[in-house]
């Protein structure tokens, strides 16, 4: 069994966030988005992770951003590289038309 990833120090990146599960760093033109294995319940970190429940995150991230993909406009600056298996590139800036949102829902 891999180790766990609770926490990512990536020292030359610029962390902009810490969540519940993902760690997002700035880089560019680009996000990297790493999701770990920590666990919450009522907005607690639960301090025991999850081996490679990060892994399995990121795959079912992937699978939806393929299914919604084709209902974003051509334009829709959408980009999404995984990269890994617990991280993945969002090219910025995310913007996503209102009606977009409401077609995929």
């Amino acid at each position: 069994m891999k180790k766990s990833i609770q926490m990512t120090e990536f020292k030359d990146l610029n962390l902009i966030g810490r969540g519940k599960v993902r760690d997002i760093y700035s880089v560019k033109n680009y996000l990297l988005i790493v999701t770990t294995d920590r666990i919450s319940a009522f907005d607690v970190i639960m301090p025991n992770p999850v081996p490679e429940k990060g892994i399995i995150l990121n795959r079912m991230s992937a699978f939806w951003f393929d299914k919604i993909q084709p209902s974003f406009p051509k334009n829709a600056p959408l980009t999404v590289k995984f990269w890994k298996a617990e991280a993945c590139w969002l090219k910025k800036p995310l913007r996503c038309p209102l009606s977009v949102l409401s077609a995929v829902i």
